[in-house]
């Protein structure tokens, strides 16, 4: 496998499913910032011809998976992860938004002793050639992947990464604190419950 960089995008951001995409290239200029010159690219062209011959792999969480996590940093952290573990030879990642300090620090966790430049930032699918291809694909397998409930879909299914959920399970969802039956949400202190 040959390629220094990986762009990163998703689709249904935020919603589950959600699919991550990652998008390998050993091209510069698919790296170099053009400040929102790429548009988002919404018809239906075939994976393959955008990608002009880049590797690609997707994390798809899924609704079971995704709800066992906290939140939606942690499915980022799922899915970074595990496409730079698939892409070891990347030495920069490009992702389109803004990441946490948690995220960033939850991957490095994980990928130690491995070192990775990350770039990332609002409209980075816009301004990065690399990163809109990302996001034009998860697009396209977003699309693809859920008009094929039902229907064999197993064209692009080569390329799916799926996680160990158990290499992930300290990213899950705690059990909310229980009183008399009742959840009793982590903001409120058991001191302030009145009762009868």
């Amino acid at each position: 496998m040959q390629g220094k960089y990986l762009g990163i995008d998703e689709s249904n951001h935020g919603q589950l499913p959600e699919i991550f995409v990652g998008v390998l290239s050993d091209y510069l200029w698919d790296i170099a910032w053009k400040d929102k010159q790429f548009g988002k690219r919404r018809n239906r062209n075939q994976i393959e011809a955008l990608l002009e011959g880049r590797d690609f792999r997707f994390v798809s969480i899924s609704e079971e998976f995704g709800i066992k996590l906290a939140d939606k940093d942690d499915r980022k952290i799922v899915a970074f992860t595990e496409l730079l573990e698939y892409f070891d030879c990347v030495t920069n990642v490009y992702i389109d938004g803004d990441i946490s300090d948690y995220v960033i620090a939850e991957v490095k966790k994980q990928l130690w002793p491995r070192m990775i430049n990350t770039y990332y930032g609002p409209y980075g699918d816009r301004s990065w050639s690399l990163v809109n291809i990302a996001d034009t694909v998860a697009y396209q397998l977003y699309k693809y992947i859920i008009t094929q409930v039902g229907a064999p879909h197993d064209k692009y299914m080569a390329f799916e990464i799926t996680p160990n959920e158990r290499r992930y399970t300290h990213l899950f969802r705690k059990a909310l604190p229980r009183l008399e039956g009742i959840v009793v949400p982590h903001s409120i202190s058991y001191n302030t419950i009145a009762t009868a």
